[in-house]
């Protein structure tokens, strides 16, 4: 049965319910500000009241039309509803490297977003308009002519409305927007449509070809006496935070094996942004991190394609979502699995070992403490630091069991790591190094803050200081000129970036080429 409705009556119902019912990030943050303690703060509050639902009135008028405008707004309720759940519990904020975030997350990321509140969330604030959409039959003018004069007269109302809420505190409203700039960015899901036409443009902009670089990059002076095939692996974190590793002073043992094998921590190392998409290609790029971005590091070749150049076979195993781009121009596998942990990286690596002829750059890819179902990210026997959050829901378990299960991640990877040692170890007829590094930090309630992605300009230290291990193997020290323990007392304190990662991999494998910068190379030879 089909309830005839006004679409005036339609389109303010939806307003209002927009405004008040699925904007409670953007009302917190307000009541926050004012505090409701004088005069002044309830004339914003009114104000604000008054302007939020005629701005989603305006927006409806002008787009809620015969056909498509129920289909308008079921997808704006149901983006809505989406991003102010993670806006409300995990304090994220839209913006276009977040838009970039969601494009990038696959099947498996989204799964694990997946959990009871949010479906108590979603259902709760859904029900309503889902079954309004449903049940009422939208009434429109006959005459087309009439009904757009009604809209535009109904749209000249919804701007005097806000333009005498205004007048009620326009000297409150000036002084607080001007103090709380994200105030706007709170607004969904204009903040979502806003930011994903940000990214759209950045997109555009992107070159579509890709500028070269290194073109003179060559094998330096040393490589004339090298008498064994070389490898180094590279591991790439996820999410792994500095100050969790006991090997840069972490209180609890987080890395009882790699302890034992000689390897050298970098204790002050910060990632050039926030998040897997923006900050990975920043691992691999040329550019410093003043003249970084993502869109820029797109546009050209990157360390893995200097390496393939000077002839090294460069193979990229992945057990994460991808490698957003980097491995693109060389060899490149993806092995993930639902549910799947980093030990799948192991598999078959010993024999690929044993078996290389050539000289080889390895990246793996890892899940590593990927949030927010940090238990599922190590098999049981690493269950060591207990009680643990079993929950993706990590804003509701206790600080100290979600930091057990965040700390039980980083001795899997510990165990990881060492394993990928002892098979190098194994294998003496080849110069061998191994390096791991984080793509970014995490947040772990710290601030009222969880996972990443925050604005870097205001990251936490939580989501940028990550680890940076080193081990070489002693043939590969004494081919290439490498003092480990000078190493070890000069470079673990230094402070630097994955602006270093670039000319560090350059200089310590002796590649000769006008884009290396020895002031940035981490091992200075």
């Amino acid at each position: 049965m089909k309830i005839s409705v006004n679409r005036h009556l339609f389109i303010w119902f939806f307003s209002l319910y927009f405004a008040y019912f699925l904007n409670i990030p953007f009302w917190h943050q307000i009541l926050d500000i004012i505090k409701l303690s004088s005069v002044a703060d309830l004339a914003y509050l009114l104000s604000a009241s008054i302007i939020l639902p005629s701005i989603f009135a305006i927006l409806f008028y002008l787009f809620v039309f015969p056909y498509f405008g129920k289909f308008i707004i079921f997808l704006m309720t149901f983006i809505a509803v989406f991003s102010t759940y993670h806006m409300h519990y995990f304090k994220v904020e839209i913006n276009a490297d977040m838009i970039r975030n969601v494009l990038h997350t696959d099947f498996h990321e989204a799964f694990d977003l997946l959990n009871v509140s949010f479906f108590l969330w979603f259902s709760t604030l859904v029900l309503l308009p889902f079954l309004s959409l449903y049940f009422c039959k939208i009434h429109y003018h006959a005459h087309f002519l009439k009904e757009i004069k009604s809209r535009l007269i109904s749209i000249l109302l919804c701007i005097a409305l806000i333009g005498c809420a205004f007048g009620i505190s326009y000297k409150n409203i000036i002084v607080i927007h001007r103090n709380h700039r994200n105030l706007t960015g709170l607004v969904t899901p204009l903040n979502c449509f806003y930011s994903l036409g940000k990214y759209i443009r950045k997109q555009h902009l992107i070159k579509k070809t890709i500028t070269p670089i290194a073109e003179d990059a060559s094998r330096g002076a040393l490589w004339k006496t090298v008498s064994k095939k070389t490898l180094l692996i590279i591991v790439v974190g996820e999410a792994a935070r500095s100050d969790h590793f006991s090997l840069n002073g972490y209180l609890r043992e987080t890395n009882p094996l790699l302890k034992t094998k000689n390897v050298i921590s970098l204790k002050e190392v910060f990632s050039c942004d926030t998040s897997t998409a923006a900050a990975l290609p920043g691992i691999f790029s040329k550019l410093s991190q003043r003249d970084y971005s993502p869109e820029k590091a797109a546009e050209e070749e990157n360390l893995l394609d200097v390496l393939q150049r000077v002839g090294f076979l460069v193979y990229w195993k992945d057990n994460n979502s991808s490698s957003k781009g980097v491995a693109s121009r060389v060899r490149e596998e993806n092995v993930r699995d639902l549910n799947q942990n980093d030990d799948i990286l192991l598999k078959g690596l010993d024999e690929y070992v044993k078996s290389l002829k050539e000289d080889t750059v390895l990246i793996l890819h890892q899940l590593g403490s990927h949030g927010p179902s940090y238990y599922k990210r190590y098999p049981s026997e690493f269950n060591i630091f207990t009680p643990t959050c079993n929950s993706s829901e990590i804003q509701s378990c206790q600080k100290d069991h979600l930091i057990n299960t965040y700390d039980n991640t980083i001795l899997y990877t510990d165990y990881i790591l060492t394993k990928i040692i002892e098979v190098l170890e194994k294998n003496p007829q080849l110069n061998t190094v191994m390096m791991y590094i984080s793509d970014h930090g995490q947040s772990l309630g710290e601030y009222g803050l969880y996972l990443h992605g925050t604005p870097y300009v205001v990251a936490p230290k939580e989501q940028i200081h990550i680890p940076w291990i080193i081990w070489l193997s002693d043939n590969f020290a004494k081919e290439f000129h490498v003092n480990k323990e000078h190493l070890l007392k000069s470079i673990t304190t230094r402070k630097c970036a994955h602006e270093n990662f670039f000319h560090s991999v350059l200089g310590l494998l002796n590649i000769d080429t006008e884009e290396y910068k020895k002031d940035m190379d981490i091992f200075g030879k």
